[in-house]
């Protein structure tokens, strides 16, 4: 799935923060914040008797311990499929006061989920203007990509990974993956020897080709301006945009295409 990675670097930043592991009553922490961001009791006391039957002693989490990456995942998946991951997450970073956690790596870790942290009230917000959208885009994209060509969900990862790596060129790496999936997918599918035209046979609306074939052009058009400067001036925020706007473009093409 593609929003793996989002939710496992996630988990893998705030498990490395030393406060977390080390608060104590950490299960019944998770369990306030879960009712408070209005899971229903039921399954958080599912939830919390999973913790409590593999949580063990500090610096030996189970893996389904919120205190092992895994664990704190899958929580964080569960929550975020049903839109109640920023409330979660504002609580939790009030109760337990992270020290290890840099705003720009949280920051980084967040704005591809479209949430957005105020270190200074610790709270949480949806950067997206339909959250839930958003979510539906990237859960469903990667079921759509595949239904073309196996390829092309590996192809939308490896623009992930490159966005999440240490690499010093990860962003243009990023950003000229996206160029070649949106290339690719349009040529599978579509036929003319233009981008709209492609768009257009997808389709089959030449009034929506039109704006559909802005919004690639955009894509394409920054990525051959940043792929044609320098690597450091491809910055988080470009990669970003290129990385989003690539999964909303895909989107809407492959849930009009026949």
């Amino acid at each position: 799935m593609n929003e793996d990675i989002r939710l496992t670097q996630l988990a893998v930043t705030i498990c490395r923060d030393p406060n977390w592991a080390r608060k104590n009553n950490l299960t019944g922490l998770v369990r306030d914040a879960l009712l408070y961001s209005g899971v229903p009791s039921a399954d958080v006391l599912k939830i919390v008797n999973t913790i409590q039957r593999t949580h063990l002693s500090e610096g030996d989490a189970g893996r389904d311990s919120p205190s092992h990456p895994v664990g704190l995942f899958n929580l964080l998946n569960y929550l975020n499929a049903r839109g109640l991951l920023p409330d979660f997450l504002t609580q939790m970073l009030t109760f337990y006061k992270p020290v290890g956690i840099q705003r720009k790596e949280f920051l980084d870790r967040l704005q591809p989920l479209g949430l957005d942290w105020d270190p200074t009230s610790n709270r949480i917000r949806p950067t997206a203007t339909r959250p839930q959208e958003e979510h539906t885009i990237r859960t469903e994209l990667d079921s759509l990509l595949m239904e073309v060509d196996g390829i092309f969900p590996k192809m939308l990862r490896g623009a992930l990974e490159a966005y999440y790596s240490d690499n010093p060129d990860r962003y243009r790496h990023c950003i000229t993956s996206c160029r070649e999936l949106l290339r690719q997918v349009m040529d599978k599918l579509g036929e003319g020897k233009t981008r709209r035209e492609k768009i257009q046979h997808i389709i089959g609306s030449s009034s929506t080709a039109e704006v559909v074939d802005a919004a690639a052009s955009l894509v394409v058009s920054i990525c051959d301006a940043q792929s044609a400067g320098t690597h450091a001036s491809i910055g988080q925020s470009t990669a970003l945009f290129v990385l989003v706007e690539t999964e909303h473009v895909l989107y809407f093409l492959l849930k009009q295409k026949p």
